[in-house]
């Protein structure tokens, strides 16, 4: 499968002209989301995956969704106690796994955090080799370039493992954690911008108490921290707190708001917790070691605690893998102190019930390990890659299931990636990537470009739909049939809504065609 060009349009403005082009990466779709409130069975099924070029076993390891592709980065060897610094990239597209770039790479590690920014995996703390203490350090990578940055050491956190990250848009956020070297446990943190690699940090002045193996979620405008456990020693006497109190974090006001709020589940650690879009949903962990089945959501408009369902969850565990598909809350594997285990279910916040899932194929245990959401599977790696997914007309096309029932609802023809049903010479897969209505002709990528007035060397581009999970690149040529086309740098972008205004500064005098090239990260 290859990129594809077909949306392009030109269009002159005076001795300048714009060109759009809509050019996608190749996406392998993998599994449906119809999920309904009250489905007495699974009709999901696992299967092994993405067996070529695969990595070696590994535990506490990260992984993250590129939108495209799968970002799997360091851990541990349980067996051998090797701690790895390489990783690995899987397009479920080709079925095939691509080792990463080593060079600048972060230092070998686990118990580190990994965020997407929607143009890079940044990396940072753990547990490392060196000597054997916690980090500071971190990377951030590129998966377009292959290549990887070192973030600034200029004001970074302290080093820390069992912290928590969160990206906001245009931030990482870090969080908590504790040293084990040092015997800290920290109750600060600090805003991370990729932009400029500085750091700023985290207001001191009302934080939530300190913690580490807590949970923490972006909602959309504020960082939410709860649970985790603290150390209190007394005379080399030492016992587990378990904190309460729940804060909320506001990095334009650079303002914590923490208390502890009523009715709230017991606190607890290793829990899973996801942001359904109006609420924060936790569920499972441990307390005074022992496994929990339970969780709550947290309403923050109310600031109201409220159980979830029990029927039909699964057994009681900590330390699983979670995912949120949109409409649903995958929990998967984890340890009940005893065992590791190979089951787990999904959470339906519409109806609040919970659908147990099929072992059938599943991995043979899943503790200390990440997970991720395709937008149509689950993926998990331990002793290799496994999908979690639900077959249907939908499945292996390389559309997200989503977004083809929300435009033509279950079990369409006229939704596969090949079809054109609103006949605009752009199949559903091109609409897509560039994010317009695959059921409305009229829906189209608009692009312009125009003369700045009074100044002979600018030129403004504007173009729509613009949105923030898709890659926009201004391309340039003085010849509109044979190129080449080059990548314009440097520009000026201002962002309103669906609409974004590029500035051109050195736009010179003479022909110049312009292209827009929409890739998916």
């Amino acid at each position: 499968m290859g990129d594809v060009s077909r949306q392009q349009t030109a269009v002159p403005v005076g001795r300048v002209a714009c060109r759009s082009l809509v050019r996608a990466a190749c996406l392998f779709c993998l599994l449906q989301w119809g999920l309904r409130p009250g489905w007495a069975a699974d009709t999901w099924v696992w299967e092994p995956f993405g067996q070529i070029g695969a990595p070696t076993n590994r535990y506490f390891e990260t992984a993250v969704w590129t939108g495209t592709k799968l970002l799997l980065w360091g851990g541990q060897d349980l067996v051998t106690d090797r701690w790895y610094s390489d990783g690995y990239r899987f397009n479920p597209g080709t079925g095939v796994w691509k080792r990463l770039s080593t060079n600048e790479a972060p230092s070998p590690r686990y118990g580190h955090t990994a965020v997407w920014t929607g143009r890079e995996m940044i990396i940072w703390g753990g547990w490392g080799t060196d000597l054997r203490r916690d980090l500071n350090s971190g990377a951030r990578y590129d998966p377009i370039t292959d290549q990887w940055h070192p973030t600034s050491p200029v004001d970074a956190p302290a080093a820390r493992t069992m912290h928590t990250a969160v990206w906001t848009g245009t931030e990482m956020i870090v969080w908590g954690g504790d040293n084990i070297h040092e015997g800290d446990q920290f109750s600060t943190g600090a805003r991370y911008d990729p932009a400029t690699d500085t750091w700023s940090p985290t207001s001191i002045s009302n934080p939530p108490s300190p913690r580490w193996f807590h949970s923490a979620v972006w909602t959309g405008r504020e960082m939410i921290v709860w649970g985790g456990t603290a150390l209190s020693c007394h005379d080399y006497e030492c016992h587990t707190q378990y904190r309460e109190d729940l804060g909320r974090y506001d990095p334009v006001s650079d303002r914590w708001t923490t208390r502890i709020v009523s009715n709230a589940p017991p606190s607890r650690s290793q829990c899973s917790v996801i942001w359904d879009g109006s609420g924060m949903i936790i569920w499972g962990g441990a307390r005074d070691l022992v496994p929990l089945d339970d969780g709550a959501r947290f309403d923050p408009v109310g600031e109201t605690w409220s159980p979830i369902s029990r029927v039909g969850a699964p057994s009681a565990r900590f330390d699983h893998a979670v995912a949120w598909t949109g409409k649903a809350m995958i929990v998967w594997g984890g340890s009940d102190e005893e065992h590791a285990l190979n089951t787990g279910g999904r959470y339906i916040p519409t109806g609040d019930t919970w659908v147990a899932g099929s072992t059938n194929a599943a991995p043979p245990t899943l503790s200390a390990v990440q997970a991720v959401w395709s937008g149509e599977a689950l993926l998990t790696f331990t002793d290799g890659l496994r999908r979690y997914y639900r077959p249907g007309l939908y499945a292996n096309d390389r559309l997200p299931d989503d977004w083809q029932e929300r435009y033509f609802g279950p079990d369409n023809p006229q939704a596969l990636a090949d079809a054109d049903p609103d006949g605009d010479g752009l199949n559903n897969w091109e609409e897509f990537v560039a994010g317009t209505d695959p059921t409305l002709a009229s829906s189209a990528l608009q692009f312009r470009c125009e003369r700045v007035v009074g100044k002979t060397n600018k030129i403004r581009l504007t173009f729509s739909p613009r949105w923030e999970n898709r890659l926009y690149t201004v391309l340039r040529s003085t010849n509109l049939t044979s190129g080449p086309y080059d990548p314009v740098n440097g520009l000026r972008t201002n962002d309103q809504a669906e609409t974004r205004s590029i500035i051109v500064t050195n736009a010179g005098r003479g022909v110049k065609w312009f292209r827009l090239k929409v890739d998916l990260p």
